[in-house]
């Protein structure tokens, strides 16, 4: 039978070093070169802190602007589909209650993607934010075509919103376009087109 023996004096030891080493020095009482090294650790500390949560502001920031901002894809597709949904002509060819989506995907478990959007510069120097996405109904399925123009008012103004839609009558497919808004310019006298 073999005994093992603990010595218990080096776990004494070890608490007894935790325990001091956790004590604190009043200030009066250190040196100038620890002040200035525990001040650096302090104004560090703070520096870190601050950049984290500037980061964490902006990063909240983009992402409300992004979805709920007034010139957000996110919003625009929104209203868009909302102009489509209160079409009658789209009414009648899609049926209702219509949706809008990004890409189908290839696969039917998988979540749509998200619906795309550019903003390109003509020629003169005028600003166009393009979307396609695509709308469905109970009858038929159709892809939406969006064209916006920035105004001098710094807003998106429509130039077009078309519906394209795959319309099968006696087995003969064919597209039919909805103008929803078609306005040349741009400007905020919209025609409507029913």
């Amino acid at each position: 039978h073999k005994h093992r023996y603990v010595n218990t004096s080096t776990r004494k030891d070890a608490r007894k070093s935790i325990v001091e080493s956790s004590k604190t020095t009043e200030w009066s009482d250190l040196t100038p070169a620890e002040k200035a090294a525990g001040a650096a650790k302090a104004t560090i500390n703070l520096g870190i802190v601050a950049l984290g949560v500037g980061v964490f502001g902006t990063l909240v920031y983009l992402l409300f602007s992004e979805l709920f901002g007034a010139n957000s894809s996110t919003k625009i597709f929104g209203e868009a589909l909302e102009k489509i949904r209160a079409n009658s002509e789209c009414q009648k060819l899609l049926g209702t209650p219509i949706k809008g989506h990004g890409e189908p995907s290839s696969h039917p478990r998988q979540r749509r993607h998200r619906v795309g959007s550019q903003i390109v510069k003509d020629t003169n120097g005028t600003e166009h934010l393009l979307m396609k996405f695509y709308v469905e109904g109970p009858e038929n399925e159709g892809i939406a075509i969006l064209d916006m123009i920035k105004n001098q008012q710094g807003k998106w103004a429509y130039k077009y919103l078309i519906v394209d839609v795959a319309v099968s009558a006696r087995g003969i497919r064919r597209e039919q376009k909805i103008f929803v808004e078609s306005n040349a310019d741009g400007g905020n006298d919209i025609e409507k087109k029913k």
